[in-house]
């Protein structure tokens, strides 16, 4: 007879042969496995015979073997998502198959914090056994994967004020919550053109200025205009 760890212990049955006259003698099968453990257990039959023939007969007791089977346990962690910047947040997953009140919980863990690059990094998964329990399961881990996206960008840049054509040469002042520099165009270089961040004024007339951050592993691009 085999049974699965966690389940209610069945009741027992077995065959008694060769009684005669209708005495009254009947078996009762007990163990000593109280299906708290895996393992193999023996079912023994008792006699009972409440008029005293068991004397007139020639006893064969055969006893049996009860099995109980490890359970299947499961303990998955859940993907997450984050941009690329972010507080790892608390990693979470679910433990399937405890019987009873085993106790038993998983930990989960991975080597990204908030400055690891953009890119994907494994959720561990352990397993916390307090009541020494877990050799009664068959156990399976499923890591998990926490994947670090690029993080928008925001660029900041001081308004422009018209010119006169004759003023000097002036900076722009763009910056990116990156930290990444600035690449800077004029849309009409005969009225302005730009060098590094310096604009140099050539002649009357508009020009579109675009700030333009190009991003990296890390970050999206961002490109900001202004006249």
């Amino acid at each position: 007879m085999e049974m699965q760890y966690g389940e209610q212990l069945p009741s027992f049955e077995g065959v008694l042969t060769g009684l005669v006259n209708n005495d009254a003698i009947t078996p009762t099968y007990t163990t000593n496995a109280d299906g708290t453990n895996v393992g193999s257990f023996e079912i023994k039959a008792t006699l009972i015979d409440p008029d005293l023939k068991l004397r007139n007969y020639d006893l064969v007791n055969q006893s049996s073997i009860l099995t109980i089977r490890k359970a299947a346990l499961t303990a998955t962690a859940d993907n997450i998502t984050i941009p690329y910047g972010s507080t790892i947040p608390q990693l979470e997953g679910q433990v399937v198959g405890v019987a009873f009140d085993d106790g038993i919980f998983a930990t989960y863990t991975t080597t990204a914090t908030s400055t690891s690059e953009v890119g994907t990094y494994p959720i561990e998964v352990s397993l916390n056994d307090p009541n020494s329990k877990i050799a009664n399961y068959k156990v399976t881990l499923k890591k998990g994967t926490i994947t670090i996206e690029k993080a928008d960008q925001a660029v900041l840049s001081e308004k422009l004020e018209n010119r006169t054509y004759g003023d000097a040469a002036f900076e722009l002042k763009a910056t990116s919550t990156s930290g990444l520099g600035m690449i800077y165009t004029s849309s009409n270089e005969t009225v302005a053109t730009i060098s590094g961040n310096m604009v140099t004024l050539l002649g009357a007339g508009t020009t579109v200025i675009t700030t333009h951050q190009e991003g990296n592993i890390n970050y999206h691009e961002r490109t900001i205009t202004d006249t």
